[in-house]
């Protein structure tokens, strides 16, 4: 599933061998992740529960942001 957060880079180290890491969130959303420094392997189960959980309160928010009516009366 595409996202408007696909395209977004994280920075982050990675724990085992602190090696500095740049990768979208797309990719990281599609499955476990592995460094590419010393092989280490990253579930991202939880990373893309929550991308999706930021996802839904994005579109809530853009959808009542579209519902906002202005009436000006002069």
């Amino acid at each position: 599933m595409s996202t408007i957060l696909d395209d977004q880079t994280l920075d982050f180290n990675c724990p085992t061998c602190h090696q500095k890491i740049s990768e979208t969130v797309g990719r990281l959303n599609l499955g476990n992740y592995t460094c590419p420094s010393c092989g280490t392997v990253f579930d991202t189960t939880n990373f893309r529960r929550d991308t999706e959980n930021v996802e839904r309160e994005i579109e809530d928010a853009l959808r009542q942001i579209g519902d906002i009516k202005i009436n000006i009366q002069l």
